[in-house]
């Protein structure tokens, strides 16, 4: 019978994505279907980028919440975290989702991120 089980409400799977994701290729589709502003700035000047050079989209679940900007530095070896753009304020759960996401990504580069 039924032994009283409790229901876990599972948070959703938080990912980094690369910029070159399938997902991300069509920037005009990305706004309309995620209601994500996103764009890949590596070839712009410095002084034209919101987001940053090689920013990462931050997937939670099926919503696109914030992209990282970020860059490895092979020497030492730390991923070089600039900043984290929330797209909504993230709560303590969902920052602490991010944050150990962006461990095991630089992690499994070989580096450490490095928080400015």
């Amino acid at each position: 019978g039924n032994h009283g089980t409790l229901a876990v409400r599972r948070r959703p799977r938080v990912a980094i994505l690369s910029p070159f994701d399938r997902l991300m290729t069509d920037p005009m589709r990305v706004a309309r279907l995620f209601d994500f502003d996103y764009l890949l700035e590596m070839f712009k000047p410095v002084e034209q980028r919101i987001w940053g050079q090689f920013t990462l989209p931050i997937l939670s679940g099926e919503r696109l919440i914030g992209k990282i900007d970020g860059r490895s530095d092979r020497d030492p070896a730390r991923f070089l975290l600039h900043r984290i753009h929330e797209d909504a304020a993230f709560d303590r759960a969902t920052r602490a989702a991010v944050d150990a996401e962006l461990d095991a990504f630089a992690a499994w580069m070989g580096l450490e991120v490095a928080r400015d």
